[in-house]
């Protein structure tokens, strides 16, 4: 039996899988000090609306092999969008320039190592070149080292940090600006 991994657009029912893995990727981040995440953000408040408006992207599985049909698990997420952040102006970007932007982007651990954030990436290059936007960028929190380095795998420059406003433990921490372009 194998898997097979694929992406598509997430639905109501992928939440109650984002729940099972997502708490202990959160505990898992802050145990190295990166407090971007936490257990108000992200929320269902944030995923709810991102399936709403048709921009929350999940990394599916399916075995192959198996007879029962629908059985699926989520290997990973990422909201694709155009939405800029105005700290952003900060490392520099001009943010009235269009631009795919991924946020929350997060790997299911029982499969890292499996490319499920390089197929989020992939995904945000198809959103990009599907609209005609030329720019993709993200950032990460600077504490998140393997974020950080599975974005530059994925052929992202590093163009300066930004402030993004975290209150509590992440207050003052700065986040990496990231940005690949498709000309």
């Amino acid at each position: 039996m194998s898997t097979e991994f694929f992406c598509r657009l997430a639905t109501v029912n992928d939440l109650k899988l984002i729940h099972v893995f997502l708490p202990g990727v959160i505990d898992a981040m802050q145990a190295t000090g990166n407090y971007q995440w936490s257990d108000t953000y992200p929320t269902d408040v944030e995923f709810l609306n991102d399936i709403k408006l048709k921009r929350l992207w999940v990394v599916a599985t399916r075995s192959i092999g198996v007879s029962v049909s629908g059985a699926e698990d989520v290997a990973g997420f990422a909201a694709i969008t155009m939405d800029q952040s105005p700290e952003y102006v900060q490392c520099g970007w001009d943010i009235t320039e269009e631009a795919v932007v991924a946020h929350r982007l997060c790997s299911n651990p029982r499969y890292r190592g499996k490319g499920v954030a390089q197929m989020l990436y992939g995904q945000c290059e198809v959103v990009a070149r599907d609209r005609g936007i030329k720019r993709l960028r993200v950032d990460t929190c600077s504490e998140n080292i393997p974020m950080n380095s599975v974005i530059k795998k994925c052929g992202y420059l590093y163009v300066g940090q930004c402030s993004l406003g975290l209150t509590g433990k992440g207050e003052g921490h700065m986040f990496n600006c990231y940005e690949r372009n498709l000309e």
